[in-house]
């Protein structure tokens, strides 16, 4: 099963409707406050599948990527 088929049907990344790219969420790393873009994260992860090792690709199923 390749990236594209795995998590088909799970929460993480897209709902209903797809999870927004600009979706960001401010936490504070290392004393500073900065903006995480959810949404543009996973859009990279997944536009990087086919580079991703084999770990990193069951990591993310495994906490409901969507690959497609």
């Amino acid at each position: 099963m390749g990236p594209e088929q795995r998590g088909q049907g799970s929460p993480l990344g897209v709902g209903e409707p797809l999870l927004p790219l600009l979706l960001a969420q401010d936490v504070l790393e290392d004393q500073e406050e900065r903006q995480l873009r959810l949404g543009a994260w996973i859009g990279n992860q997944r536009s990087r599948a086919a580079t991703l090792s084999p770990e990193r690709v069951e990591q993310l199923s495994a906490i409901g990527m969507r690959w497609s």
